[in-house]
């Protein structure tokens, strides 16, 4: 054998060893795909009313920032949103307007509830025990609880007379009835969470659409994302996209305070 051809490379061998790792990576990656949250074809209520309860009981802070979009005939603008909440009793939102100007800040717990306008240097004043009265702020007046679910995302089902579980096109669907308004639940079965909930009256018209997308699990709590929020007779919508998103991780009781200056007026609502 010459010295030319003992030099000239083995191609074949070079390749096998440069593809094998990506090959082992792709089997692995098909090996430990994600489990659906719910299995396919489960019709069963309370297994699904179960799933959806334990995520929730797995959630107890959240730290957020992201982009908050209001439109309504009244009113319509987008900013950026900080929002703290300690589940189940506190609940901060900070809007944001260009160059980092506050627009509105919030603090809600069971009792009571504060808005703080910087620019009018009002604090409104109300009690949390039935509706926060949030349509200026927020573009939709919302009971304590329905707020955590809102700015959190993780809805769980209401209370419902006779409801119904049965698999349509577009997902898995929960049907029932509360309070003269019908319910129909649109589930993710693969993170195991509501993505759609759309709400009627008994005539059929539509009261209330809340949509969830870009589920992630954060400290093994599965949460969307983006959050839609409407109200179509009103023509008035609240959407959320979180950019930055911290669950169960510690929040400091200062990330709650409100600093008002001592000339505020104060309107009891």
């Amino acid at each position: 054998m010459s010295c030319n051809q003992s030099a000239t490379p083995n191609y074949g061998f070079f390749a096998i060893v440069i593809l094998l790792p990506f090959a082992l990576i792709l089997m692995s990656g098909c090996s430990t795909a994600p489990q659906p949250a719910i299995e396919t074809g489960e019709t069963r209520l309370q297994v699904v009313q179960e799933i959806l309860e334990k995520n929730v009981q797995k959630f107890a802070t959240l730290q957020g920032r992201g982009k908050l979009v209001v439109q309504s005939p009244q009113q319509s603008f987008s900013g950026n949103a900080v929002v703290n909440i300690k589940n189940p009793d506190s609940i901060y939102v900070r809007i944001e307007a260009v160059l980092g100007l506050d627009v509105g800040v919030l603090f809600a717990n069971t009792e009571r509830y504060l808005i703080y306008s910087p620019m009018e240097n009002l604090a409104y004043v109300g009690d949390a025990s039935d509706t926060l009265r949030l349509k200026s702020f927020l573009g939709f007046d919302l009971t304590f609880q329905q707020m955590i679910h809102c700015l959190s995302g993780l809805a769980t089902l209401s209370e419902m007379s006779a409801a119904k579980i049965k698999m349509k096109e577009d997902g898995l669907h929960i049907i029932g009835l509360a309070d003269a308004i019908f319910y129909d639940y649109t589930i993710d079965t693969n993170a195991g969470l509501i993505a759609r909930l759309e709400m009627k009256d008994l005539d059929g018209h539509v009261l209330r659409i809340e949509e969830y997308k870009r589920f992630t699990t954060i400290k093994g709590v599965r949460i969307p994302q983006m959050m839609r929020f409407t109200r179509p007779r009103q023509m008035e919508s609240l959407t959320i996209f979180y950019d930055l998103l911290h669950v169960n991780q510690p929040v400091a009781a200062g990330n709650f305070h409100i600093k008002l200056p001592a000339d505020i007026f104060k309107i009891e609502l």
